[in-house]
């Protein structure tokens, strides 16, 4: 997504980097485990096949990418986006795919909302799917899947849209517009989801095996909304009323730092 291509968000545990080509070898590398394939229900690429993934994910304005890498202690917030970066280790990714919400669901749209966005009609309506992937298992049960999500549901329902300054941005305080932006605003936004959106809006669809992305989706305050038996998956939602768990999201982001582009 173009929103994400130059913004790096910093986290306690977590850095978060947009999906670049120095990322693919890795990443190529981690999807030739099977049980990584049953998990996020994949496909075995060629590494050319990965690279050509990665540039069409890049302005996907459908998919919202992240790597996750894994923060050092100790490590200062006042490092630069290239320090930091080359001090952390890539652990994993998060996502999120936005998908105009099913007839089937209409009855739920109109459901009072956090932040809904007022003027988006109700056909308009998405569902925001989150997908998390921890692949590298010394970095499992650390927390850190936890905050990055924190971290990418904050980036999509915050108003605004948290986005590092450029060093030629000079209005203190302001963020980093997308270039395209202005110009194909007014079009993208007839087709695609704009930021920031409803927390109601977040959906995740996990294997039924899988306890532990379950357990961790029902702690972030999502319930599960409807379990498919042919897809062996269960349907989850953000439902939860607890302010707390709000607070906690928008508060896992240190800060946004600038990383220029490729």
């Amino acid at each position: 997504m173009k929103i994400n291509r130059a913004t790096v968000l910093v986290g306690r545990k977590v850095v978060l980097v947009p999906y670049r080509k120095q990322h693919v070898p890795r990443y190529h590398e981690w999807m030739k485990d099977s049980t990584i394939q049953e998990q996020t229900a994949s496909e075995p690429l060629s590494l050319q096949e990965e690279y050509e993934m990665q540039q069409s994910w890049a302005i996907d304005e459908d998919k919202l990418t992240f790597i996750i890498l894994a923060r050092p202690e100790g490590l200062q917030s006042e490092a630069g986006a290239e320090e930091m970066i080359s001090a952390c280790k890539m652990v994993g990714d998060v996502n999120i795919f936005f998908n105009p919400r099913h007839d089937e669901d209409e009855e739920d749209q109109d459901a009072p909302t956090q932040g809904k966005q007022q003027d988006l009609p109700q056909s308009m309506a998405f569902d925001a799917e989150c997908e998390i992937m921890i692949a590298e298992h010394d970095y499992r049960r650390k927390g850190i899947a936890r905050e990055a999500l924190q971290m990418m549901i904050s980036f999509v329902t915050s108003d605004p849209t948290p986005k590092a300054s450029s060093p030629s941005d000079t209005s203190a305080g302001s963020s980093t517009a997308d270039p395209d932006a202005s110009s194909t605003a007014s079009q993208d936004r007839e087709i695609h989801c704009t930021l920031p959106i409803p927390f109601e809006w977040l959906t995740c669809k996990i294997s039924l095996s899988n306890d532990p992305s379950i357990n961790l989706f029902e702690s972030l305050g999502f319930t599960r909304h409807k379990v498919s038996q042919v897809w062996k998956e269960v349907e989850m939602r953000f439902t939860s009323s607890d302010v707390t768990l709000v607070q906690q999201c928008h508060s896992s982001i240190e800060q946004g730092l600038f990383w220029p582009q490729e």
